[in-house]
């Protein structure tokens, strides 16, 4: 199914994921909160926004837009917990980690839960 003349915010979304799987993150921000702020509905810019500002170690923005998606986007919400838990790791926030790292019960994502407690 093609769609001819999709909304502008679902075309900068799908090109702000592109951007951000080749590493052009600043620019797969740019056109993610182009996306935003033309429709806060849409789920695929908080996740390009999310992901980009944690692969960039923009911790703190990662959160934010972590925490946004896990209410918005249950059905991933414990992947978002985890990821959450991790930002808080990095940015030495350890008692706030594993309180996000204790929420997340997802059985392919505890080996990882653990290392991260344990560390």
């Amino acid at each position: 199914m093609k769609i001819k003349n999709p909304p502008i915010y679902y075309r900068d979304a799908l090109v702000a994921l592109t951007l951000l799987k080749n590493g052009y993150f600043s620019f797969a921000k740019r056109l993610a909160l182009h996306a935003l702020v033309t429709n806060k509905d849409y789920v695929l810019p908080y996740q390009v926004l999310a992901y980009s500002n944690f692969l960039t170690h923009n911790r703190e923005a990662a959160k934010e837009y972590f925490l946004k998606l896990a209410d918005f986007d249950v059905t991933n919400a414990f992947l978002y917990k985890f990821l959450i838990g991790i930002s808080y790791y990095r940015y030495g926030d350890y008692e706030q980690s594993i309180l996000y790292l204790n929420q997340v019960t997802d059985p392919g994502l505890q080996i990882d839960v653990y290392r991260y407690m344990l560390l």
